[in-house]
């Protein structure tokens, strides 16, 4: 606390920012496994205005990780969480969840994220990098 009060200047505050780094537990076939970054909790405030931002680091949310393996233990075990965080986090907060746009790793929804599909057979897109930004973005801000 001390840190930010001696950061701040003179003059009114417009906006504030937060961000934290949160780790989490992804539930295997062989019990829970601790990871690290596993999401991003982020607030932004300002006068009229607020916005949370939930960002998971993880592929245990989908059916296939993103080398294209199949996942079905994994994302069977997980998926209900993730869809249970954001349903909480809404509610506390009384909005509704606004998935992001989709990136090269997934395509966020309201209840989590989905993997991109290469074809209409359902095996996915095998050609995907490794993450290196979110996977899954919802925000939730009021509703006009």
């Amino acid at each position: 606390m001390v840190q930010i009060k001696e950061s701040l200047g003179a003059g009114e505050i417009a906006a504030v920012e937060l961000f934290a780094s949160c780790d989490g537990i992804v539930e295997t076939g062989t019990g829970a496994r601790p990871v690290e970054g596993m999401f991003a909790l982020s607030v932004e405030v300002s006068e009229g205005f607020f916005q949370v931002g939930l960002t998971t680091f993880s592929d245990a949310w989908m059916p296939f990780d993103l080398r294209g393996h199949e996942q079905e233990a994994v994302f069977a075990a997980n998926r209900p969480r993730l869809a249970s965080a954001l349903a909480e986090l809404s509610g506390a907060l009384d909005l509704e969840v606004d998935p992001e746009d989709a990136t090269w790793f997934g395509i966020p929804t309201e209840s989590g994220v989905e993997n991109h599909y290469e074809d209409d057979d359902g095996t996915p897109s095998a050609d995907l990098p490794r993450p290196f930004s979110a996977l899954c973005s919802a925000s939730a801000s009021p509703a006009p």
